[in-house]
């Protein structure tokens, strides 16, 4: 058992064991569950692929196709490249 302390702010800090074993840095979103019992589950937040959906800026310009990237493979390939 690991034991932690709620600052007067309601903030919980993490004992650096916890954190090493379940990779969590700095900033890192947790879900916690509460159990019937009053048993916290804590575990880190999966984000899912669907929700970075639109977080990239489009390309500017011209956008090659998948014949102008094969052609390049291709010409890379045959440059010993």
């Amino acid at each position: 058992m690991v034991r932690a302390s709620l600052s007067t702010r309601g903030q919980l800090v993490i004992p650096k064991a916890i954190r090493e074993r379940l990779g969590l840095r700095a900033g890192a979103k947790v879900d916690i569950f509460v159990q019937d019992n009053g048993d916290m589950l804590l575990r880190p937040a999966v984000v899912h692929v669907q929700s970075l959906r639109g977080c990239l800026k489009p390309p500017k310009g011209k956008v090659a196709s998948l014949e102008d990237m094969e052609r390049a493979i291709r010409e890379g390939a045959a440059k010993g490249l």
